[in-house]
């Protein structure tokens, strides 16, 4: 009787395992076409009706894209009856407009909400990635670029000629858009999460604080587009500037004639990819000094101001001393006396 009921449980000790195994390979293979397999498959089928054949594609950009078309089409699905009610709010509200006579208010000021819609999400989601990506490639990866692989007269020649050289670089847009985007993001978290009592925190709060759907653009133009653009050209354009200007003014030398016309093609090409994170070095530089040039002068009047309050209260001491000896001369003379 023991022995057949030890032979039992040993069978439902193995018919659990059987089962806890099997279901971890149901699970694993659900989630891994239900969140692999499948926006990987929808991010192709995108790619191949939007983009040529011949255009190589990758396929962290297709499930990207799946992922998104499928979360968003879930999201519809599970919020439909909430979506379905503000359809039906919006279309109520519009019967409402017409009937009283104030339709054109209501598709002007429609027309105007979604100008701004467009230019804020055009301004965050392109512009801005597409500007901090190209910042970066210039003060970082270039220069990297460069010193690994510096151009040289024959990779110029190569480069001439049609043939492929190590010195050049490549900037992939939508890999740097893609980064743009997560740079931004970054930036943005750390802004609000680590300086939150801060202008900038605060602007970056204020843009989407009606909701995504009601950007707020004068904000978003007055904090970030404007200045933002201002910054870009002065990082871009300074640097060759300065560089070109070194060059007139005879600090750098130029192109030497008489010389071979590739390997000084190649040194400008050097000097002028490394003038962005050089001329980057200097400005960081005159910051520091400015910063410590405030510091030595805030030390240098606070060390005055305490001399100055010393030499004060020796003198008041002094007088009020000389004073005293004074009102004591005249008792004892027998001066006037209160």
């Amino acid at each position: 009787m023991k022995s057949e009921e030890g032979h039992i449980e040993r069978r439902l000790r193995r018919g659990f395992l059987f089962s806890f195994i099997l279901f971890i390979w149901v699970f694993a293979a659900v989630t891994g076409v239900g969140f692999t397999i499948i926006p990987l498959v929808v991010g192709r089928m995108m790619f191949t009706t939007l983009i040529p054949s011949h255009i190589k594609t990758n396929d962290i950009y297709a499930f990207s894209i799946g992922v998104y078309l499928l979360g968003t089409l879930a999201y519809l699905i599970i919020h439909i009856k909430k979506v379905w009610a503000k359809i039906k709010g919006w279309v109520k509200s519009a019967k409402a407009q017409v009937v009283a006579g104030s339709a054109h208010f209501r598709v002007a000021s429609a027309l105007f909400q979604g100008a701004t819609f467009v230019y804020a999400y055009f301004v965050l989601l392109v512009v801005f990635p597409l500007l901090v990506s190209t910042v970066m490639e210039l003060y970082l990866s270039i220069p990297l670029h460069t010193y690994m692989y510096p151009p040289t007269a024959a990779s110029i020649q190569a480069s001439r000629e049609g043939g492929s050289e190590a010195s050049r670089h490549t900037v992939r847009v939508i890999q740097s858009w893609t980064l743009g985007v997560l740079y931004l993001k970054l930036s943005a978290r750390t802004i609000t999460t680590m300086f939150a009592d801060t202008r900038l925190a605060v602007a970056v709060r204020s843009v989407l604080a009606r909701g995504w759907m009601r950007p707020d653009a004068a904000v978003l133009t007055k904090a970030f587009v404007i200045p933002g653009l201002a910054i870009f050209a002065a990082a871009v354009f300074g640097p060759p500037a300065v560089v070109g200007k070194l060059i007139n003014h005879g600090f750098i030398a130029g192109a030497q004639p008489g010389v071979n016309e590739l390997a000084e093609a190649a040194r400008l090409a050097i000097i002028y990819r490394q003038s962005y994170p050089a001329l980057a070095l200097v400005a960081l530089v005159v910051k520091n000094t400015i910063g410590l040039v405030r510091v030595f002068h805030g030390w240098t009047a606070r060390i005055r101001d305490e001399a100055y309050l010393i030499g004060e209260r020796l003198h008041n001491f002094g007088a009020a001393a000389a004073g005293a000896r004074r009102v004591r001369g005249a008792w004892r003379a027998g001066g006037a006396r209160l």
